[in-house]
Parts: structure tokens; C-alpha cells; sequence
């Protein structure tokens, strides 16, 4: 006999000894109906609260070294209607454990309309060109009391493509 056989056995054994035992002492079994109506109580007394989030996805850069910085951050997710998006503070910088590099001065965030049809986004470009082979962009992201933060690492690829 296999072990799951036995084991089944045993415990439909032990089951109807427990109600044997139940019902000797002159108690019986709840009715499956109390079960469901505590489960309907339950789920009335706590209602879950939907989940709502948003988050930022990959940066697609526009620009080469030596130009003005223009990228494309999408955003994804709902609870987009008061998104605030930043450049991260020093502060921010320093609870990522990362240091701020002074290129973030010449930087600076413009949100996209919503269209109909087109993805949330949002543009980080500098009036400067930049000449900065690499540096640390943390991105803060706000909407009500949900905080993200996204980091960016931004390097330029020197190597010449082949002809």
C-alpha cells in the first residue's frame, strides 16, 4: 500500500474518531452555512483595498555626447493624474547611498501632455550640451503618498561603429 493511501487512511480514521468522540460527549458539527456566513462577514467587515501603483520604465536617450541631454522616461501603471516627477535632491542621493554629480544642475524635467491613445512620458533636457562621459540620474517620482525612486545609470559609448 502506498504511503499516500496509508496516510489517507489514517487521517480519515482519526476524523471519525474525533466526531465519534463529538458526538458521545452530545455535541455536533457546525452546518457548512455557519462556515460561508463567517467568510461573508469577513470579507464585508474587510473589504481589500484596491492596489494602485505606477512606475517608471527605461530611458530612451535621444542625444549624443556633446549635445543637449534630451531622453524619454515612460511612465506606466495608474493614480497618474497628480504625478509629480523631480530630478533627485541631494538629499535623496544620500538615502540611495549615491553622490550627486554637479551635471544635475544643467537638467531639468517637462511632463508630456496626455494624448488619447499615447503612453504617458515625460523629457529630461539640458539648454547646455553636456560633456559628461557617465554619472548617476535618480529619478523621484510623487503621486498622493506613494514615493519612487528609479536610477539611472547614463555613460556614453565611445567606441566608433564600423562603416
Amino acid at each position: 500500500m502506498s504511503r499516500f493511501f496509508r496516510n489517507f487512511i489514517f487521517h480519515s480514521q482519526v476524523e471519525r474518531a474525533f466526531h465519534q468522540n463529538n458526538r458521545r460527549e452530545g455535541r455536533r458539527p457546525l452546518p457548512w452555512y455557519f462556515s460561508l456566513a463567517g467568510l461573508c462577514f469577513m470579507m464585508a467587515a474587510f473589504p481589500g483595498s484596491p492596489a494602485w501603483g505606477f512606475s517608471l520604465g527605461p530611458m530612451q536617450v535621444k542625444s549624443h555626447f556633446g549635445e543637449r541631454f534630451n531622453a524619454r522616461i515612460l511612465i506606466s501603471g495608474q493614480a497618474l493624474e497628480n504625478l509629480r516627477v523631480t530630478i533627485g535632491s541631494p538629499q535623496d542621493y544620500r538615502k540611495l547611498g549615491l553622490e550627486r554629480p554637479q551635471v544635475l544642475e544643467q537638467l531639468y524635467v517637462k511632463m508630456l501632455p496626455d494624448i488619447e491613445g499615447s503612453e504617458p512620458s515625460f523629457l529630461l533636457l539640458s539648454d547646455k550640451p553636456l560633456f559628461y562621459p557617465s554619472f548617476n540620474l535618480v529619478v523621484k517620482a510623487q503621486s498622493g503618498s506613494r514615493t519612487l525612486y528609479e536610477n539611472y545609470l547614463i555613460s556614453v559609448d565611445f567606441r566608433k561603429s564600423p562603416p
